[in-house]
């Protein structure tokens, strides 16, 4: 896998600024991107590969006198997904790091637990991910995310499957409220075509109750399951379905890691069909996306999904910051978030159609043989 890059703390509260050096003669003080992340738990892969994208394209920003001739650094502080620990380190980072925005923070309850500090701040947060569409909303002003919301990747899900002729369709997600948000947006998409959920399971965090999953969705046998559980939780249920009989196809939402879902089940992981928010990273003729590759053959990075997704999002973010100006006031960097339209990578930025969310690109792929994705 990949590995030359982030030196992530063992302890999980401290980290890492840029993939490779630049000139130390620069004087002015740096731009310091906040994050703060879950660098142990579920997605802590999908994490790793996000930052060593960002990394990738600030190091390029930098060897080329980065913005307004100062340095973009990235400074990331672990959570462990809890939301008392990310206002912590929300904090921190204006404080002790002296952070001018947030950037890549995980998760929906974290997200949550600093919109109040965003709003009584005006520090802008940029490009969180796996983050609900209730909490986007609640964000709404305060922060702007890159990636499609959920409610759109269902819609494009059960579109193919409806279009192809799969109408009994099986639910797995997260236990909680989180769970619940999905449970509602994929009844809603089914029932706009006359249809309900076949059946729908919540799988604990633990993941000690996936082979009563299993069970529940073998005694209705759908003709799909669509999954909104981590890479590993998914690869569980993929690796139970076939010793006790349960025939369907398994599809993930964006939250499924398809490379950790490959890593454990190899060839066994072939057909699984994932909703992606990023474009193709193997694409050759995209001239974004080639940099992208260009940049990991470099550093001996591994190309992924959301490798490219950090990489395009933080040349976003330099685009913003950019426009914003030499002085990067707060409210100068809100509004130019607010009118920022663009195209990186195949993919159309629009945040003045968009509000919170800049992209509405997604796509579904395929698991093939020898780990390769189609799509």
């Amino acid at each position: 896998m990949r590995r030359r890059s982030l030196l992530l703390a063992a302890s999980g509260v401290g980290l890492v600024t840029t993939a490779r050096q630049v000139s130390a003669q620069n004087s002015l003080p740096d731009i310091v991107v906040g994050q703060t992340a879950d660098l142990k738990g579920p997605l802590h892969d999908q994490v790793l590969a996000f930052n060593e994208g960002a990394l990738l394209a600030f190091a390029d920003i930098n060897s080329r006198g980065g913005l307004f001739g100062r340095r973009l650094r990235l400074v990331t502080l672990g959570d462990d997904g809890v939301p008392e620990r990310a206002l912590g380190n929300a904090q921190s980072l204006i404080n002790d790091h002296h952070a001018q925005i947030f950037f890549g923070c995980v998760g929906s309850n974290t997200t949550q637990a600093l919109e109040p500090l965003l709003r009584e701040t005006g520090i802008p947060a940029f490009a969180g991910f796996a983050v609900t569409d209730s909490v986007r909303q609640k964000c709404r002003g305060a922060a702007y995310f890159m990636r499609a919301t959920y409610g759109r990747e269902i819609e494009q899900l059960v579109q193919h499957l409806t279009t192809i002729g799969v109408n009994r369709i099986g639910l797995v997600t997260l236990a909680g409220p989180i769970g619940e948000e999905i449970h509602k947006l994929m009844a809603d998409a089914l029932a706009t075509r006359k249809l309900e959920i076949a059946v729908s399971t919540p799988v604990l965090a633990d993941g000690s109750n996936i082979a009563d999953a299993a069970r529940k969705l073998l005694a209705l046998q759908p003709q799909a399951v669509v999954m909104f559980i981590n890479g590993q939780l998914a690869a569980d249920l993929m690796e139970d379905a076939p010793r006790i009989g349960l025939q369907s196809s398994f599809y993930g939402l964006s939250i499924v890691s398809g490379d950790v879902v490959m890593h454990r089940l190899g060839e066994r992981a072939r057909g699984l069909v994932i909703v992606q928010a990023a474009p193709y990273p193997w694409n050759m003729f995209d001239a974004t996306i080639q940099e992208y590759r260009n940049l990991c053959t470099m550093m001996k990075l591994t190309v992924s999904y959301y490798g490219l997704e950090g990489y395009v999002s933080a040349k976003v973010l330099a685009d913003a910051l950019k426009r914003s100006g030499a002085e990067l006031s707060r409210a100068r960097m809100h509004a130019a978030f607010r009118t920022l339209q663009s195209r990186y990578a195949g993919m159309d930025i629009d945040f003045i159609a968009g509000g919170h969310t800049g992209s509405r690109f997604v796509e579904l792929v395929q698991i093939a043989r020898h780990g390769r994705y189609v799509h």
